[in-house]
């Protein structure tokens, strides 16, 4: 499976369920014109998969068909069993019920969060 066209398929079949265009969707989020059409050749920017999902009130995984599935990869030199992309992670918070000191976070709370760690990890990936 090629997840690069999965992707752009996905995104094409929101846009169509929501009657707009990949150029109206690129204008509304702020990304270059023809963007979108070109991550069937080319990995997007996580921040720019980001800004698909959160218009779309999708997940990340959902844009590329993998919806309600966290991959782990296991591998015999991992002690807990295996790495989790913290991009997962992420985009499955709001699948989850979070608590904090035994008090549920709300939906607004949980966006807060994920908003928050996207940017510091995109941040350290930048400086480092």
């Amino acid at each position: 499976m090629d997840i690069k066209l999965d992707i752009v398929t996905q995104i094409n079949k929101l846009c169509n369920q929501h009657d707009i265009s990949l150029h109206h969707l690129e204008h509304q989020i702020k990304i270059g014109n023809g963007a979108i059409s070109k991550w069937d050749k080319s990995s997007p920017k996580v921040s720019n998969l980001y800004k698909v999902a959160n218009y779309f009130n999708v997940s990340i995984d959902e844009l590329i068909g993998k919806t309600g599935v966290i991959n782990i990869d296991k591998s015999d030199d991992q002690p807990c069993g295996g790495v989790q992309k913290f991009e997962t992670i992420i985009a499955e918070l709001s699948n989850q019920k979070l608590t904090f000191q035994d008090k549920p976070v709300d939906a607004e709370m949980v966006e807060f969060i994920k908003k928050m760690l996207t940017t510091n990890l995109e941040f350290w990936v930048s400086k480092n």
